[in-house]
């Protein structure tokens, strides 16, 4: 999980969430990595606050099958994101 700046076509700018998958024997080696965010700011408070348009994941809980992934909203409020895979 990381999170970074994406510079949009007209020069502003958004935090949003991605992951990359790192060999823990070898860290220097990048196994897999999203190539689209998958939390990027949607809502109000993602959208409106002191720095605006930011979403950063600050942590990752795995609870009773549901991932939360706690994270700040435009440094002003903290949100959770929620995803409970499905199980086969």
């Amino acid at each position: 999980m990381h999170n970074s700046a994406v510079i949009q076509p007209d020069g502003g700018v958004y935090y949003a969430c991605g992951q990359v998958l790192i060999d823990p024997r070898r860290p220097d080696v990048v196994v897999a990595k999203l190539t689209e965010p998958w939390l990027e700011p949607s809502t109000y408070e993602d959208q409106h606050g002191l720095v605006s348009n930011v979403t950063f994941v600050e942590g990752l809980v795995f609870h009773r099958g549901t991932w939360f992934a706690y994270y700040g909203q435009s440094d002003t409020t903290i949100g959770v994101a929620t995803y409970t895979p499905e199980v086969s």
